[in-house]
């Protein structure tokens, strides 16, 4: 096994279906209301609408399936020194935010540790593609 920490810019294909812990956190609501996973009401507030989620750390969340062929690009890399009132990966966040390629509104970030499980082949990086211009 080797160890591949990605870079912001950085382009993955997942090679299979990918489900995550899709944590309904401000910086994931848009993302969610796009893919009909919620639906905005005309005070602005947000509410769960096509499936039910658990609690993690005080915040809702519900399993989200991202399909195998589509390719992500990383965005940003959040990973902290240890964190010492960090628990456990419910109180842990650690995270990665993405962009779905080719799609609008698609931002979203996802826990480290449910990262780890993403079955990929590298696309690019961001840095062979500013080179080839």
């Amino acid at each position: 096994m080797k160890l591949y920490v990605p870079a912001c810019g950085d382009r993955i294909t997942l090679t299979s279906d990918w489900t995550f812990a899709l944590i309904l956190e401000h910086r994931n609501m848009k993302f969610a209301e796009v893919r009909g996973l919620l639906s905005n009401d005309e005070k602005g507030k947000y509410w769960v609408q096509k499936v039910s989620g658990d609690y993690q750390a005080g915040l809702k969340f519900f399993p989200h399936t991202i399909k195998a062929g589509s390719t992500l690009e990383v965005d940003r890399v959040y990973i902290r020194n240890f964190s010492k009132s960090a628990d456990d990966t419910e109180t842990d966040f650690d995270s990665i935010t993405f962009k779905i390629v080719g799609e609008k509104h698609s931002r979203f970030w996802a826990k480290r540790v449910d990262c780890n499980d993403i079955e990929f082949e590298l696309d690019s990086t961001y840095k062979q593609r500013k080179a080839a211009g």
